[in-house]
């Protein structure tokens, strides 16, 4: 259940995070985004987790704009600096939203792709039969 959960919040960040600001303004405004119907939220206990994800992948490393995945070495490095408890649990967490974060945003990538490859962003020309 717990890797649902991240697997959403973490979709919707990478669908809509950037676009947060903008979406809570027309809220104020009397509009009604779909997008924050949607909305999923974590429970309170992942929330650190995440927390600690999204400040470790700041530092993320990137080649030709694809995202790499978060090393042993950098979990180290963030878990030492802040002296938490269980490395192997920590890193197994942050090794779980890495590969749900990534798999996002490779999928969104993958999907922006296509749609440049047509004309205006639009669908297939449809085949007329006859």
């Amino acid at each position: 259940r717990r890797r649902s959960k991240f697997a959403e919040v973490i979709g919707w960040n990478v669908q809509w995070g950037d676009k947060v600001d903008m979406l809570l303004r027309m809220q104020e405004q009397g509009q009604s985004p779909p997008a924050l119907h949607n909305r999923p939220t974590l429970i309170d206990r992942l929330h650190w987790f995440y927390a600690c994800f999204c400040e470790m992948s700041s530092d993320r490393s990137y080649i030709e704009n694809t995202p790499l995945r978060l090393t042993t070495g950098q979990i180290h490095i963030y878990w030492s600096a802040y002296k938490l408890y269980d490395f192997e649990g920590f890193a197994q967490k942050m090794r779980l939203i890495d590969h749900i974060w990534h798999t996002k945003v490779l999928e969104k990538q993958a999907a922006k792709a296509s749609a440049a490859k047509r004309p205006n962003g639009s669908p297939p020309p449809r085949l007329n039969n006859g």
